[in-house]
């Protein structure tokens, strides 16, 4: 596999935080276009197709650290979690769990209230370990 360029770096970082992209192209002093292109260009080398992928590659490589937080979930929580972090959309995590797309959202949003995540990338930052 082929090693990321510093900017992609950057990108993948920043991202797998669960910042979006215009918060990224801001803080880097570029066009969102841009971040997309080191997004996809980022994946394309880590063989991360979706953020959520590229979020695990980055735990993975040592990029970010996801904090071991020994969070309590429930065999569906933690089912849609993993299916998330695998990069499954939420859809297939609904029909994989029997519940709504609603209900799946749902679900999110009371997990990353009680972990106090504002964003799904986040939420699955901090759950890396615990699923």
């Amino acid at each position: 596999m082929k090693t990321l360029t510093s900017r992609q770096r950057e990108v993948a970082v920043l991202i797998a935080e669960g910042r979006p992209r215009a918060e990224v192209a801001r803080a880097l002093g570029i066009s969102k276009s841009t971040v997309r292109l080191h997004i996809d260009n980022a994946g394309h080398l880590a063989g991360a197709s979706k953020r959520a992928n590229l979020l695990r590659y980055a735990i993975d490589q040592g990029l970010i650290q996801s904090e071991r937080r020994n969070i309590v979930l429930s065999e569906r929580e933690r089912m849609i979690v993993r299916m998330l972090l695998d990069g499954f959309p939420q859809a297939a995590a609904a029909v994989a769990t029997g519940m709504s797309l609603a209900g799946v959202g749902l679900v999110l949003r009371r997990l990353r209230s009680r972990v106090g995540a504002r964003r799904t990338p986040e939420l699955l930052r901090i759950l890396a370990w615990d699923v």
